[in-house]
């Protein structure tokens, strides 16, 4: 049986385009400077928060530098 994604919301976002694999590897460089002690509730905040700053309010991507 297939595992779920590690971040599930940044697979989401994306297989629908939104995000490109740039983006991934700044979220995941995000992620794994959160402590280890934080829960796994909170972790999918800041997962959602981080993957929202990629991209504007209209769905546009921001160019990375």
């Amino acid at each position: 049986e297939p595992l779920a994604p590690v971040l599930a919301a940044t697979a989401a976002a994306q297989g629908a385009g939104q995000i490109n694999s740039e983006h991934v590897d700044k979220i995941r460089d995000a992620m794994d400077r959160i402590p280890g002690w934080v829960d796994t509730v909170t972790r999918e905040q800041i997962e959602e928060a981080v993957k929202t700053s990629m991209y504007g309010p209209h769905g546009k991507h921001i160019q990375l530098n």
